[in-house]
């Protein structure tokens, strides 16, 4: 949109402070890179039309975690259809990391909690 250059330019300060962070522990991706682009929640707002600029478009209010909510919502399983699991930032928490968690969550109820600690504890970290 048409944005003050203030602001274009502290899109911009982020954007110079991912990519050094980014070329710290990736630096073999240097000359592959094409372009960056950077959002903001008047970005999300007025190119998504998201709720206030909400990176996924839901109202994240304190009723969502309300007991009844939760109980209801809070679980991977869907209700009444088996071996259903709801996984995504919209069932549990908001964002890239609600959406993470709930991936994790839904594994561990599928495969069990045992298990699933077994493959945190022994899986290792592939490096280049």
């Amino acid at each position: 949109g048409n944005r003050v250059q203030s602001y274009k330019d502290f899109k911009d300060s982020f954007k110079d402070m991912f990519m050094k962070r980014l070329l710290k522990y990736c630096p073999k991706v240097k000359d592959k890179i094409i372009d960056i682009e950077i959002g903001s929640p008047l970005s999300s707002e007025h190119f998504l039309n998201t709720y206030k600029g909400g990176s996924y478009g839901i109202s994240w209010s304190t009723k969502r975690f309300n007991h009844q909510y939760t109980k209801r919502y809070f679980h991977s399983r869907a209700s009444n259809i088996n071996a259903l699991y709801m996984t995504g930032e919209s069932t549990l928490f908001g964002g890239f990391v609600g959406a993470l968690i709930s991936g994790y969550i839904s594994t561990a109820k599928i495969v069990g909690v045992i298990p699933m600690l077994k493959i945190f504890l022994t899986t290792t970290r592939v490096e280049d």
